[in-house]
């Protein structure tokens, strides 16, 4: 399992990284490429055609828990494959679209679908048990795939602009199948599976305070190194604590403006005289101009605490939308794309993150599914309440300063969701011959 002295787990962040720069550029943020001139063509309303946007990615986290638990029981490949094939599918009937109808069914019963088994659940979950001490920065580094999908986005609305949507449809296709299929060979689950240890470690030097509180000592010989013990919660035990909720409600917040303006940032930028390219090439720079903030609070996170530079980021992100609230020319826009795309690129791998701190690896995917669960209705909420609030008023000021006032609450939430005490019906040492505590 090991190629070139490289620790495998890297070469999994790699093909993971890919992946997901191909989600981002087709799904996350392309997406919104054909979101104009799917108006134009059938006449739909914002309003209407957002609901979409929102309902699936509604389904994307009512999926999330199936796709870890697949994860958590059989691996990454299987969701990879299924979720590859769902979303490759479903973007070629796109092309058979004749009515709003049509259209939900085509992206929410397969894209979405896909996107929820196979997508970002599959490939973070895979991480997050492969990497402990590392894990933020490992994190930061496959989540920076989804920036880097930025570079697709120009690409694609080329296609869209010079041969039309149907084009668009199938080039979306069949890159997500020209990808998601050969990585997810390259996928494995969890390192002791192939005789190695999370981190590329031979023998686990991290400690978690919180185990030797509750009375949990190592197990096994040592070699002259604290041996890790390592807390794991199950997805009812992690319910049970207060952190879950409160993480779960804090990402709510921030789930109201990032998806949001992933949705409407194209049609905002086209209403204040931008054209279709220029606007796309903007979006396109807000993906790339991500990629710093996910690999410095990668790195960050796992020296500092989480939760202040989670807190820091939810600032950064109020500040953009007082900015984009006021901008009319293209450098209040590139000053927007400056402060919000760092802060919402580092928040991925940071509540990734967080979620394998507060609560382990061995239940990881079926966790962070559970968790999307509730902030899912912030990912919801958000693009159909702004699509709405343009339809009334024509502007999207409005929603832009209630996700404003949102990302304050965010912050005094994430505030308060401090680590859990491990908890107390079961206790697990992961190194050195793994056994249950009491």
């Amino acid at each position: 399992m090991k190629k070139f002295n490289i620790f495998y787990g890297w070469w999994i962040v790699a093909m993971g990284a890919l992946v997901l720069g191909v989600y981002g550029g087709v799904y996350l943020y392309g997406f919104s490429i054909f979101f104009n001139p799917l108006i134009d063509r059938f006449g739909w309303s914002r309003g209407a055609l957002s609901g979409a946007f929102s309902v699936s990615r509604l389904e994307t986290g009512l999926f999330g828990p199936i796709g870890g638990w697949l994860v958590d029981k059989f691996g990454p490949r299987i969701p990879m494959f299924i979720g590859t094939l769902l979303m490759g599918v479903g973007f070629l009937l796109l092309t058979q679209v004749d009515s709003l109808v049509s259209f939900y069914i085509y992206f929410l019963v397969f894209i979405s679908a896909g996107a929820g088994i196979g997508a970002v659940n599959s490939v973070t979950t895979v991480v997050g048990k492969w990497f402990i001490r590392r894990r933020t920065f490992a994190t930061g580094l496959i989540i920076s795939g989804v920036g880097f999908g930025g570079l697709i986005v120009p690409a694609l609305a080329w296609i869209v602009t010079t041969y039309g949507l149907d084009a668009g449809y199938i080039a979306a296709g069949l890159a997500i199948m020209a990808v998601g299929f050969p990585a997810a060979f390259i996928m494995r689950s969890e390192p002791e599976k192939y005789g190695m240890l999370p981190d590329g470690n031979t023998v686990v030097e991290s400690y978690d305070p919180r185990a030797a509180e509750a009375g949990v000592q190592p197990t096994g010989e040592t070699t002259g190194n604290t041996r890790y013990i390592e807390v794991n919660f199950t997805g009812p035990q992690a319910m049970k604590t207060r952190a879950f909720w409160l993480l779960g409600l804090a990402f709510g917040m921030r789930q109201l403006t990032v998806s949001s303006i992933a949705v409407h940032q194209i049609p905002l930028l086209v209403d204040r005289g931008f054209s279709l390219a220029e606007a796309s090439a903007l979006l396109g720079l807000l993906a790339i101009l991500s990629i710093p903030g996910r690999m410095l609070m990668g790195w960050l996170g796992d020296k500092y605490d989480k939760r202040y530079l989670l807190m820091g980021t939810l600032a950064m992100i109020i500040v953009s939308l007082i900015v984009l609230i006021n901008a009319t020319t293209i450098w209040h826009v590139l000053l927007f794309l400056v402060i919000y795309s760092p802060a919402y690129g580092g928040g991925g791998p940071l509540m990734t993150s967080m979620r394998g701190e507060y609560f382990g690896r061995r239940h990881f995917g079926t966790i962070q599914g559970l968790n999307q669960w509730v902030q899912i209705w912030g990912t919801l909420i958000g693009p159909i309440f702004a699509g709405i609030m343009y339809d009334t008023t024509k502007s999207y000021n409005v929603a832009f300063l209630s996700f404003a006032v949102a990302g304050a609450v965010a912050i005094l939430l994430t505030f308060l969701a401090t680590k859990p005490a491990p908890p107390k019906e079961r206790l697990t040492v992961d190194a050195g011959g793994a056994v249950p505590a009491r």
